[in-house]
């Protein structure tokens, strides 16, 4: 998808927001606390026309879930529908969150950047141009699956030695000793040798990836998200640092490794964006438009569902 001209942030009168689980019965429940807020807060659900879901997982517009653990875009609709009769447009939290940023938070005017968000995973997405990346399935910016060499851990993914199994809160807490994310980090500030010695492993294999992607697009800037730069925001300059070791050294490069502005809302306001505003040709604008998970919604309120895994 390419950014408008104009984008005005949807207000709570264009948007609903909630969360979506991977589980049936919680999607059902959150649809139902959905639908009351909105009553509640005097907004008439009969008037919505769009409806944009995040899925927490790698989602393109032509890509199919290969495993019955994840819904699929039939799955999504056939809850939403109870509800709301729009189709759902649907597509990876990560790139609705980094979508958002371009339009209204960190990434606002830059032509090309990376996103990378440190999370329950860790998952990428790529701005080129204005645009972003999907290419044949929407899948490009999967940079939590890219393999760290000497790293033999078993992903959830099913390969082996992803950065997700070093930079995502669970390997954090798991090669920390630690059993939350409060607890790594009372043990970092506490400087804990296995527990710096997780955070500065992440940060290594991150700066790594980050550096061999910059090779390829040269970004203007790195924005990094999620609950592991809000807990150690230390971690962006050690992520710059790794990063900049792999870019040529005879060139001077200027890459900005900046913290995303948008918070946790940003997936959903990205996501209510493209669901109201949809593009009229899909075939002509292939590259530049979301996975839909069927026919074309009308412009009108946008109900987002955006998930929190990666």
């Amino acid at each position: 998808m390419h950014y408008p001209t104009r984008h005005p942030l949807p207000t709570l009168e264009d948007r609903i927001v909630a969360h979506l689980s991977l589980s049936p019965a919680t999607r059902s429940q959150l649809c139902e606390a959905l639908s009351a807020s909105a009553t509640s807060q005097g907004i008439d659900v009969s008037r919505v026309r769009a409806v944009g879901v995040g899925a927490p997982i790698p989602m393109g517009r032509h890509a199919r879930v290969a495993s019955d653990a994840y819904p699929s875009v039939e799955d999504v609709a056939s809850v939403t529908g109870r509800w709301w009769q729009a189709v759902p447009v649907v597509d990876n939290t990560v790139r609705m969150a980094a979508f958002a940023e371009g339009l209204w938070g960190a990434g606002s005017g830059m032509s090309s950047f990376i996103y990378l968000r440190l999370s329950g995973g860790v998952g990428g997405c790529v701005v080129s141009d204005f645009r972003l990346v999907g290419e044949a399935t929407g899948l490009a910016g999967e940079l939590g699956h890219i393999t760290v060499a000497g790293n033999d851990a078993l992903c959830g993914c099913g390969k082996h030695g992803c950065v997700e199994t070093l930079a995502s809160v669970p390997a954090l807490c798991e090669r920390a000793g630690a059993r939350d994310l409060r607890e790594l980090r009372a043990a970092v500030h506490a400087d804990d040798e296995r527990a710096l010695a997780a955070l500065e492993g992440a940060a290594r294999a991150i700066g790594y990836v980050l550096g061999s992607a910059a090779l390829l697009i040269n970004p203007k800037a790195i924005i990094v998200a999620g609950e592991i730069v809000d807990a150690f925001p230390q971690i962006k300059e050690d992520i710059a640092a790794h990063m900049r070791a792999e870019l040529l050294p005879v060139m001077e490069w200027d890459i900005d490794v900046v913290a995303a502005s948008l918070g946790p809302i940003g997936a959903a306001q990205g996501c209510a964006y493209i669901a109201a505003h949809p593009s009229g040709d899909e075939d002509a604008d292939r590259e530049r438009t979301p996975h839909r998970g069927g026919a074309t919604a009308s412009p009108g309120v946008g109900v987002c569902a955006g998930g929190e895994r990666s």
